[in-house]
């Protein structure tokens, strides 16, 4: 009997992640959206879509 060999699969393209201190420098953001990702974003390395997903849980939060 034939041994199987397993394909690999292309693993699709990572986004680059950043430190907390450099997403807050990025110009992606405005200066008010640094300000709530300083407050929210936890420290570590995160990508860009991920900070922009905390900034749009906050604006969705409930108004109390």
């Amino acid at each position: 009997m034939a041994k199987r060999v397993a394909k690999s699969v292309p693993k699709e393209p990572t986004e680059p992640r950043y430190p907390k201190a450099d997403i807050l420098k990025s110009a992606e953001f405005t200066k008010i959206e640094r300000d709530f990702l300083s407050a929210y974003l936890p420290d570590g390395a995160h990508t860009i879509a991920e900070a922009k997903k905390v900034l749009e849980k906050i604006r969705k939060g409930a108004v109390k």
